[in-house]
This record gives structure tokens, C-alpha cells and sequence, in this order.
């Protein structure tokens, strides 16, 4: 049979042969073209003729213990397109893989059926797979994770002896370095104690897994009245 679609593929326009009858449209509860959930499609109807071109909704007014339609399957799509990991953390790499065809082309200029991508936000990549004489295209979401670490101080400037409240945001577990003067290390907001002027970093893991890390500086600041100054000197400097 020959079947003409319009142009955009989502009706038929005539076919040289449907068949069917009443019982049958009930059956497939289809008149004319249907997709379902994959997008495969499936046609139906009727003719009172096997020889004359036939319309969607045409009908012929018989009964019959025979079933004359049929039903045509057609694959949406000859592409099957998968992602190692659909989801990453910035600066990690997944591998895109395309099949069904034997001609690639994706929107990034690559011509293979696999392409290893490290994008550094979320992006969409499209590829048009073609057999030779089919083709279709199938675009695939990479999701990109950008965790966000953040270190503060209260105060940022202590005296010898005194200490600062740390804190950190933006993971669920917290290592913090060095140990040093704090009494936690993996607590978002140690408490620090350095003996000298230290900078302390803290490394983040989000609920992504992915990870981050941030730093804030303790000054340690000596009193003036601290430092004793001469104000004479002897002859030999004593």
C-alpha cells in the first residue's frame, strides 16, 4: 500500500487501502493517525474498495467476520541517545553516546557516534543520526553542578589569647585546615584559637557531591603598650 502523510507527519493525507469497519475502530480507537507516549505512530481506517485511494475518516457501512484494516507502526525515532551521567559537577566530564545510524553529527561539529563533553554549565547538545536514507535529530540535557563555598570571620582581627567565630556555607559536610586552634574541624562554624596569624580553608561537599573551598584569614594583633621601646641609651648601647 502507499500512504501519503502531510508534511509535518502528524496525519495521513490519503492511502491507497485502510479497511475496516465499525467494530474495528472501536478496537484501536483510531480514526485516521495516532502517537503514543514514545512517539510511535499508528494508522487506521477504512475503504469500501482494495484498489481506490482512501481518506482518514472515510467509512464503510459493513459488517464483517473478517478483519480487513490495518495498522501501521512506525518508530518515532531511529535514534537511541544516552549520557554516562546525565548530571555532573563542574569541571567533571560525561560521555554522550548516539546509535541507530550510521552517520553522526552533533552541534558541537563532531562526527562520531560517542562524544566526551566537560561543559561548564548546563547544556543542551543535538545530534542528527542518518542511515542513508532516514535521518532525525535527538537532543540530550546535561545538568551541571556549581557548588558554592563561602568562609567568614567574626572579627577577622584578634588579639593574642582571644578568638574568632568561624563560619562556612554552602555545603552538608565541612573539613576545615589546619587543625590548629579550632576546637572542630568539620563543623561549619569552629571556633578559632590560633597562636599566630593563620589563614584557615574549609573544603565543602554540596548534596550533589560536588565540592568547593573557601579561606579567611585570622590576623593576630600585637597591643602597642605590648612592646617595650627604650627611651635612653648608655654609651656602650647596654
Amino acid at each position: 500500500f502507499l500512504t501519503l502523510f502531510s508534511p509535518n507527519g502528524s496525519s495521513v493525507v490519503w492511502s491507497t487501502y485502510y479497511g475496516g469497519n465499525n467494530d474495528e475502530y472501536a478496537y484501536f480507537s483510531v480514526i485516521g493517525m495516532a502517537t503514543n507516549s514514545v512517539n510511535d505512530a499508528a494508522i487506521v481506517g477504512s475503504t469500501a474498495s482494495t484498489n481506490n485511494i482512501s481518506y482518514g475518516n472515510a467509512h464503510q457501512n459493513m459488517l464483517s467476520a473478517a478483519y480487513d484494516a490495518f495498522v501501521a507502526r512506525f518508530p518515532g525515532s531511529i535514534i537511541q541517545l544516552t549520557a554516562s551521567d546525565s548530571a555532573i559537577c563542574v569541571g567533571q566530564t560525561t560521555t554522550l553516546t548516539a546509535a541507530g545510524g550510521t552517520n553522526y553529527l552533533w552541534s558541537t561539529g563532531d562526527t562520531t557516534s560517542s562524544l566526551m563533553v566537560s561543559p561548564a554549565n548546563t547544556t543542551t547538545y543535538a545530534v542528527t543520526v542518518s542511515n542513508g536514507t532516514c535521518s532525525a535529530v535527538e537532543n540530550i540535557t546535561v545538568n551541571v553542578n556549581v557548588p558554592s563555598a563561602a568562609a567568614s570571620a567574626t572579627p577577622v582581627t584578634i588579639a593574642p589569647g582571644d578568638n574568632a567565630q568561624l563560619d562556612a556555607t554552602g555545603g552538608v559536610t565541612y573539613q576545615w585546615s589546619p587543625a590548629e586552634g579550632l576546637n572542630c574541624t568539620t563543623c561549619a562554624n569552629p571556633i578559632a584559637s590560633p597562636a599566630s596569624s593563620t589563614t584557615y580553608c574549609v573544603l565543602i561537599t554540596d548534596s550533589n557531591g560536588c565540592a568547593d573551598d573557601a579561606c579567611i584569614s585570622i590576623n593576630i594583633e600585637i597591643p602597642c603598650e605590648d612592646i617595650f621601646v627604650p627611651n635612653a641609651f648608655s654609651p656602650n648601647n647596654d
